[in-house]
């Protein structure tokens, strides 16, 4: 047996150290003292492990018995006399402040400090912030419970309804079926602009034969799928000096362009430009060709087309009677118009021979060689017998001019009056209406 203060060898049973003078514990006591500790510690961990899960009790019940185990093992460590213990140490008689037969030290801020094993404690409440930190980082996540109250009503948006598109406002993108590069597919005349009809015509006028040219015609609209004209269907031209005058689209492809081809569009006037004299002296000698109106209406009338349709328009060939007074077809010759009158035949067809005696059959002959009659007039029933709503034109009560010059009365040309029946005479210097024509 060995002293548990000092470490000698002693006789068994000895209940004191004849070597330190120590008490030596009885055996009985010294069990009961630690079990009473061990009790004292396990009673402060049900405590504080009740409002913990399994798991949790589980994990603090293996360190507090780790912790209980360390404590009742008597550890041989005896401190050296004249030094201070430290923890787990053994201290001899006398010098132990928890032995009942020495004199505790006074307390003070040098004297010895009683110890305490707070090793379980610290352990659970270790594990006890580690849990809540969990939870709060869990909560604040959104990984475990609503963000937002149970007895929250969802707020739900009202969906935006997707507006239908306007007819006027739908984009090309409807008319890709379009053949003409950049002209969209319009529902009228008059929602074209000049640079898309300037285009369509020369479409038209380009295609590789009539067939084709009015096939695309017919797609943009400008003429029926019987390939009739759109007889109601008109456009306004606005000149630079206020001037409004309609315009329809007399005939597909009906003029030849000063370079041979086929001229895609021809616009006639529904309205006259105003009243004009053909010379201002009683003359018809160059017929058309030297006329003062003819010169006018290509520099001065032109001249106030708006710019996106002046450079559009196309110079065409007129078939026309440049002498005046004559009795052969060879003084009907070509001159190149941009802007110009249509002829007699142009707008009431073909002249009956058997209109005029015998003798004076060559002045048929010599008009029906200004030209042939456009499709818009044709279809609306206009001829040389008599009066037609087509030719009849508002706000000309003495007619309007024709640039087809009489052949048999010197310094007289042609005029439609103002019921719409063609071909009376006029003499030039006097005034009438002015419906002119162009080409695109």
């Amino acid at each position: 047996m060995f002293c548990i203060y000092c470490g000698s060898e002693i006789p068994d049973d000895s209940t004191f150290c004849p070597n330190c003078g120590a008490t030596l514990p009885n055996e009985d006591t010294s069990t009961s003292n630690s079990n009473e500790e061990l009790d004292d510690a396990t009673r402060a961990f049900n405590s504080l492990a009740e409002t913990w899960d399994d798991s949790v009790e589980q994990h603090a019940d293996n360190e507090l018995d780790s912790a209980i185990e360390d404590r009742t093992q008597v550890r041989f460590n005896p401190v050296v006399p004249g030094t201070t213990p430290r923890m787990g140490q053994v201290v001899p008689a006398g010098q132990n402040p928890y032995h009942k037969s020495a004199q505790a030290p006074a307390a003070g801020p040098n004297g010895p400090v009683p110890h305490r094993n707070f090793l379980p404690l610290a352990i659970i409440l270790g594990i006890l912030a580690v849990a809540l930190l969990g939870v709060a980082i869990a909560l604040g996540m959104g990984i475990i419970g609503p963000r937002a109250q149970p007895t929250e009503t969802p707020i739900l948006k009202e969906a935006t309804p997707i507006t239908p598109l306007n007819k006027n406002d739908e984009s090309e993108t409807e008319n890709e079926s379009g053949s003409v590069e950049g002209v969209p597919v319009r529902e009228d005349l008059a929602d074209y602009s000049w640079q898309e009809l300037s285009l369509l015509g020369q479409a038209i006028g380009g295609a590789s034969d009539d067939a084709q040219g009015e096939k695309i015609a017919q797609e943009y609209g400008l003429l029926e799928s019987d390939g009739s004209l759109p007889h109601n269907a008109s456009k306004k031209l606005e000149l630079t000096d206020g001037t409004s005058i309609s315009v329809r689209i007399a005939g597909i492809r009906h003029d030849t362009a000063q370079n041979g081809s086929p001229a895609g569009l021809t616009f006639i006037a529904s309205s006259s430009l105003g009243d004009a004299v053909m010379n201002s002296t009683l003359t018809s000698d160059g017929g058309w060709s030297d006329s003062a109106l003819r010169s006018s209406l290509q520099n001065d009338v032109l001249n106030h087309f708006p710019s996106e349709l002046k450079d559009s328009v196309v110079a065409v060939e007129k078939h026309t009677n440049n002498a005046g007074k004559t009795n052969s077809t060879s003084s009907v010759n070509i001159t190149y118009d941009t802007v110009w009158l249509p002829s007699l035949v142009e707008v009431g067809g073909t002249i009956p021979r058997s209109n005029y005696e015998a003798d004076a059959a060559y002045v048929a002959d010599i008009l029906n060689a200004e030209g042939k009659q456009y499709q818009l007039f044709s279809e609306l029933g206009a001829n040389q017998d008599g009066p037609s709503d087509v030719l009849s034109i508002p706000n000309t009560p003495e007619g309007w001019w024709l640039r087809s010059a009489s052949p048999r009365r010197a310094g007289r040309f042609m005029t439609v009056d103002a019921s719409g029946t063609p071909g009376y005479g006029r003499d030039a210097n006097e005034s009438a209406g002015c419906v002119f024509g162009f080409c695109l």
